[in-house]
């Protein structure tokens, strides 16, 4: 991953907890690809995977699922447009099977790996930023407030 991509992520989400800003840290550190959701609850002090969700939920984000998800595929789509690492070769280097990543691609984005590719890693980037601000919780009385752009 990118070095700076967890301060592009804080920066365009917006005002998270100190613990949210935890969470997202590990998971863009990890490229999306964390032993569990237990262990990342336990290692940002949290009680289990079902604490970690609600911290996200309550934040605005997507499930850990959903977020780290968004996260494995742009890394890959940047090791494409870095290095012109095939989506399979991905897969090999990892040890799983080409379809799974293909898969994944398609249930985050719902676009094929070829869609997802041409469109680029700006792209993914601003998605996964843009569903973070709608997905917010009933509870909260108004929207978490971000930045315009992502300068800040």
């Amino acid at each position: 991953m990118h070095p700076f991509l967890p301060d592009l992520l804080h920066c365009g989400l917006g005002r998270l907890s100190p613990a949210a800003q935890a969470v997202v840290t590990a998971i863009v550190t990890a490229g999306g690809a964390f032993v569990s959701s237990s262990a990342l609850a336990r290692k940002v002090g949290l009680r289990d995977r079902y604490a970690l969700d609600r911290l996200l939920q309550n934040e605005g984000l997507p499930t850990y699922k959903q977020f780290s998800g968004w996260i494995r595929v742009l890394g890959w789509v940047l090791d494409w447009e870095k290095n012109g690492v095939a989506l399979s070769s991905s897969a090999l280097r990892s040890g799983k099977n080409a379809g799974i990543y293909a898969r994944t691609v398609r249930r985050v984005t719902g676009l094929s790996w070829t869609e997802v590719r041409q469109r680029g890693s700006t792209w993914v980037l601003l998605e996964l930023i843009h569903r973070c601000r709608l997905d917010t919780h009933p509870a909260r009385s108004t929207p978490r407030a971000a930045p315009a752009s992502l300068a800040c």
